[in-house]
Formats: C-alpha cells, structure tokens, sequence
C-alpha cells in the first residue's frame, strides 16, 4: 500500500476517435478521460526549526484527476495522507512520521526543536484539530477552550514551553447578524501537559485583520487588528492596551524566517533557502 501510495502513476487521455494518449500528447479539441491516480508533493510553507538547525516540511499524498482539459484545467483531488520530513539546505529528507490520513493546514507549522515536538492543523473527515507530534512519537490534540467553535490559531511561545491559542466570535448564534467588534477568546497553555493555564476575553475592532499574533522574547503575546486595537497578554497575567506595534515579524522563533533572515522555500522538490528578508520581518524585531 505504502508503494502504491508514493508511486505516480502516468494517467491516460482519450482522443476525438477513441484511441488511448497519455494526457499532455493528446489531440487539441477533445474531451480527457482520466483515471484517478496517485501523486506526492511538498505542500504549504515550510518552517525553520526554533535553534534555525534544519527545517520542517509536509509531504502529502493523494489521489487526483484531471476534469476538463489540460490547457485550461484543474485536478480534483481526495484520498489527502500526509507525512513531516526534517532537511538541511542541501541535505537529505529525514521522514519524522509514518503516513498518516488527513490534510494539515498548509499555513499552520511549527518545529518546536529544542522543546521536542511540531504543531500543526489536521483536517480529516470534516473536522479540524490541532495536534502536537511528539519527536517521540506520541499525537495529542490540543483543546483548551470552546473558542465559539472554531479552530483556534495556535503559536508556541518562543521557547516552546507555552500555546497560544486565540478566536473569535464573527456572527450572532441566535440571529446570524455579523459582529462588530468581536469578542475574542485567548487561553494559553502548557505545552508538556496540555492543560490550560489561563483564559481571558476582550473584543477586536476591525475584527477581518485579527489574526495578526505574535509572541516576543520576553514571553508576552501580542494580538492586535492592525489599525486601532492591540493587546499584550501575559500567560500568567491579563490583557493590557498597548499602542500598536510597529514590528510586523515572525509570530515566534519557528518560521519560515530564522534568526539570520534565511527564508526557507521548496526548490526541486526539496527544501533550500530561497531568499533573505530584512530584519523587521524576523522574529523579535524592533
């Protein structure tokens, strides 16, 4: 099955006379006919580990078909198993897990190295969980609060040893009236037990620009819309009004940014560094 799974088959077309082609050299005007097939590649954005060492990248495997026209179409997809591989710039893949069924949310990864796990989102059979990947080889869904139902964004403190997870409520349960401001929910949490360590609630203004968060290197976590609200809160502590940050870098020390302003990207199928980018745009910029 794993064979199967990581093997491209080559998919076939049908010509206007009904003879078999191999899509790409079939004739111009005419209706594609394809099997579904399996394929693999490296998806999302990749991520720095938090000590900058080596980074993180999904692997994802899936069946897919081709439903109109080469020139002009488009795959569908489904049957999504995923795997995490560790790469050096120029180094080999180190595969972190087995497959597994699901699809993880391709803008959400985290390498907590030096703390020994990776976060990530897992949407499988129409559900979303946040997952801790022990480098020893345990899964742990991470739940800390009801957060109006909805997946919560999650960042690691800068160390590791604390989750952030934050949402907020964008319509009225009882009439479907959109809200403005919207009341949020933050709850941190310990990272080894899981267990919550504090929850708090207050209300965005511009609430379509919340989701800009980011943690700074003396543990404080800042939330902030962007143009009028923003709050630094402490996991041990309440939120506190601040003024808005002018820093808009990396939300925590594993990113697709480290330390020396490497941006990490895919290039043939492989991790490699791909750019630099200036120094208000890394973790802990001032």
């Amino acid at each position: 099955m794993l064979a199967l799974l990581l093997t491209a088959v080559k998919a076939f077309g049908t010509n206007d006379d009904g003879s078999r082609c191999y899509i790409g050299n079939c004739w111009f005007n005419h209706t594609e006919v394809m099997d579904w097939t399996y394929d693999n590649a490296i998806e999302g954005t990749p991520a720095w580990a938090n000590d900058g060492s080596v980074a993180i990248g999904i692997e994802e495997t899936y069946e897919r078909k081709l439903e109109i026209p080469p020139l002009q179409g488009w795959f569908s997809k489904r049957n999504f198993y995923y795997r995490l591989f560790t790469q050096k710039p120029k180094g080999k893949k180190t595969y972190l897990t087995t497959l597994n069924k699901g699809q993880p949310s391709l803008d959400t990864l985290y390498f907590m190295k030096s703390a020994g796990y990776v976060l990530l989102i897992e949407n499988k059979d129409g559900a979303s969980t946040v997952l801790k990947y022990g480098l020893d080889g345990t899964v742990k869904p991470v739940v800390s609060g009801t957060f109006f139902g909805n997946v919560p964004t999650t960042v690691p403190s800068p160390n590791g040893t604390v989750l952030a997870q934050l949402a907020c409520n964008t319509y009225d349960a009882d009439t479907g009236a959109a809200l403005d401001p919207y009341p949020c929910q933050l709850a941190f949490v310990d990272a080894v037990n899981l267990k919550t360590i504090s929850t708090s609630n207050f209300d965005l203004k511009h609430p379509e620009n919340f989701r800009l968060t980011r943690w700074t290197a003396d543990d404080q976590f800042i939330v902030t819309d962007r143009n009028e609200t923003a709050f630094s809160v402490d996991p041990y502590g309440k939120p506190v009004s601040i003024p808005l940050p002018k820093c808009t870098g990396a939300a925590t020390t594993s990113s697709k940014v480290n330390a020396k302003g490497e941006l990490v990207g895919v290039k043939n199928g492989n991790l490699a560094v791909v750019g630099t980018v200036p120094v208000e745009k890394r973790f802990n910029c001032q």
